[in-house]
């Protein structure tokens, strides 16, 4: 979708870092090249911390990763740059020597979309929910997270399983549980490559003030984004909480107590279809990711980012700002910028963004309302 945020201003939007404008939108905006090098505009043509960022890029490269034209050269340069670079150059070389254009990779905002023509499956790539968050986080390893998207059970049919396309962490962090790679609990099968958590570390410096405030705990943050963010940290809660739960009455059953949650609306762009397929009852997901992702689409949730009655309530709780940064923003118009999203805004910067959203969606609504008394008056003259 950049050609369309590119004429929305995302390129331009200082509300985005460059490193975000790059990452998704690159090639569009005229920062980066196909290879993955930057433009003039981007900041010159050397690669900008061209390092490995997965400590699995060797192996992976003996089984092909660099060299699979089914990977886009994004994904490759995203995770092994050091590795693939050598691999990558290579390819667009032959490519603008053949006088071809390269086919099938296109990126599509924070998710990434690989269509190889002639392919069999055409699965995206990027596609749980959870990882549009990640667009703002730092990369980092992928391990069984316990939580499936939900398309897995169809793509499972359709062979992603057994995709070698795609590496062995990316099928167990997308639809680890469906593929049989993981257990519920966040740990391997034997499938999988054990009953051992790999690289059970925390990803973040805040996780043990996370867990002093009761994240680990909090029956709202799914077990997945516990293991994703702080593993090693969190791990003895989350074990101890699924063998309680595997023990206790019923192991479907899990606790929707009326604890507070975050609340936030995205227009993401597939809710529409996941409420068809059920994403919006689904147990799986907890209330929390619900509302999260698909909040509006699933009547959890206002555009202004407070709750509707089935979501809990008409208040935002725990309205913060989840980034140091958002006063800087604010002052930079990033509030009040119709091209970022309410959701987004409340997302990051709540409190900050707060009475902008509320006078933003009152000027709709007054608008409105005076756009139809203007329709009445003029019909009856």
């Amino acid at each position: 979708r950049c050609a369309s945020w590119k004429t929305t201003g995302f390129c331009s939007n200082a509300g985005y870092t460059m490193d975000m404008r790059k990452q998704y939108c690159g090639v569009a905006c005229g920062y980066c090249n196909r290879d993955g090098t930057q433009t003039a505009a981007g900041g010159g043509s050397t690669y900008t911390s061209c390092v490995d960022k997965n400590a699995n890029c060797a192996s992976w490269a003996a089984t092909g990763f660099c060299t699979n034209p089914k990977t886009s050269n994004s994904m490759k340069l995203l995770y092994c740059c050091s590795t693939c670079r050598p691999a990558v150059l290579a390819t667009t070389s032959t490519t603008a020597a053949g006088s071809s254009t390269v086919t099938g990779s296109t990126t599509t905002g924070p998710t990434t979309t690989t269509t190889v023509a002639g392919a069999s499956n055409g699965h995206p790539t990027m596609i749980f929910p959870a990882l549009l968050l990640l667009a703002f986080f730092p990369i980092f390893d992928a391990q069984c997270t316990g939580n499936d998207a939900p398309q897995c059970a169809s793509w499972s049919r359709t062979g992603f399983c057994s995709n070698a396309g795609y590496t062995m962490e990316m099928r167990k962090q997308y639809c680890g549980v469906a593929c049989g790679f993981c257990k519920r609990d966040g740990s391997q099968t034997a499938a999988g490559g054990g009953s051992t958590l790999n690289s059970c570390v925390d990803k973040n410096a805040n996780c043990a003030s996370w867990a002093a405030t009761g994240f680990c705990t909090n029956p709202a943050t799914s077990n997945s984004m516990k293991l994703l963010y702080c593993c090693n940290t969190c791990r003895p809660a989350v074990l101890a909480t699924t063998t309680t739960s595997t023990t206790g009455a019923s192991s479907s059953t899990i606790s929707t107590s009326t604890t507070t949650t975050t609340t936030t609306t995205t227009g993401l762009l597939r809710c529409a279809s996941w409420k068809t397929t059920g994403f919006c009852s689904n147990a799986g997901y907890t209330m929390e990711m619900r509302k999260q992702y698909c909040g509006v689409a699933c009547g959890f949730c206002n555009r202004d980012g407070s709750q509707t009655e089935a979501g809990g309530g008409s208040n935002l709780n725990s309205c913060v700002d989840k980034n140091t940064n958002c006063a800087s923003w604010a002052a930079t118009g990033f509030c009040t910028n119709p091209s970022t999203s309410n959701s987004m805004k409340l997302l990051y910067c709540c409190n900050t963004c707060r009475p902008a959203v509320f006078a933003t969606t009152t000027t709709t609504t007054a608008a409105a309302n005076t756009t139809t008394s203007t329709t009445t008056t003029t019909t009856t003259t």
